[in-house]
């Protein structure tokens, strides 16, 4: 449940803690405005306007901390104690993927009552980027240890999906931990061309591939675990398939502008 926003459908309140995170950072909220009136605020004034360019590289300081963290977007996520059908790991660039994998192990390893089932990455045929995914970086250990015998590819990964299976190949994964690979196709972009799939792209496409109904998990990290979450609840049919969320704490570096738009997004999802 979200600390958002409190109410019943068109007649959602924001909660205090929204409310004061949206005022110390530029925006007036007028004496007993709705949810959607400061949805529609926020959609103007933080995503599309200077308020986004005064915050651009800032860090949030102690009291949006605590805000944030309040509304449930700062600490680690940890799953309830169970047996899962499948983990769904979202894609992203390698790093977040790797962060959100090395979180699916950490809880393998460290919960003997949690099974996260087969690992499904959530990837698709979006190019590599070199400045995010660079040969150093994918090429480094990180979260995960390598395994002893790996060797670099000869040739570099092309895209978000070969990069995943890189990392899996790559990582000392626990045994007993299986993995699957939901490559998404490139999606018309309504004007001739084609765009990288989204979210719900990659979900469309896990549905396709006829998975085994049940619980499962949703490795997102901070301070997307709740948003993400949402969409695959409002994508993937219930009772079906019935998701819970987890996912690393929120990087330390993570600056300022990232969480705004992230709460921006989040209480947009909400109000649907």
């Amino acid at each position: 449940m979200s600390k958002l926003v409190y109410g019943g459908k068109g007649t959602e309140v924001p909660s205090q803690e929204l409310l004061q995170l949206v005022q110390r950072n530029g925006i007036e909220c007028p004496h007993g405005i709705t949810a959607r009136e400061l949805n529609d605020l926020l959609q103007k004034q933080w995503l599309r306007t200077t308020v986004r360019a005064e915050v651009e590289k800032a860090l949030p300081q102690d009291e949006d901390i605590h805000l944030l963290r309040e509304l449930g977007m700062i600490d680690e996520v940890r799953p309830a104690r169970a047996n899962y059908v499948g983990t769904l790991v979202l894609g992203g660039y390698a790093a977040a993927m790797r962060r959100r994998l090395a979180f699916a192990i950490s809880e393998w390893n460290a919960n003997d009552a949690l099974d996260t089932g087969t690992i499904w990455f959530l990837t698709g045929e979006r190019p590599r980027r070199d400045e995010n995914e660079s040969a150093d970086l994918l090429f480094t250990q990180g979260e995960i240890p390598f395994k002893p015998d790996w060797t670099k590819p000869e040739t570099m990964p092309a895209t978000e999906t070969e990069i995943a299976r890189m990392i899996w190949g790559q990582s000392a994964i626990p045994t007993g931990m299986m993995a699957n690979f939901v490559d998404t196709r490139l999606q018309p972009d309504g004007k001739g061309g084609l765009k990288n799939p989204n979210t719900a792209d990659t979900f469309a496409a896990f549905l396709a591939m006829e998975p085994d109904s049940g619980n499962y998990l949703l490795a997102s990290s901070q301070p997307y675990v709740q948003r993400q979450t949402l969409n695959a609840t409002n994508t993937l049919p219930f009772p079906q398939f019935n998701i819970f969320e987890m996912g690393p704490a929120a990087l330390p570096e993570t600056p300022l502008k990232i969480f705004l738009d992230e709460t921006a997004r989040l209480l947009f999802e909400l109000l649907k």
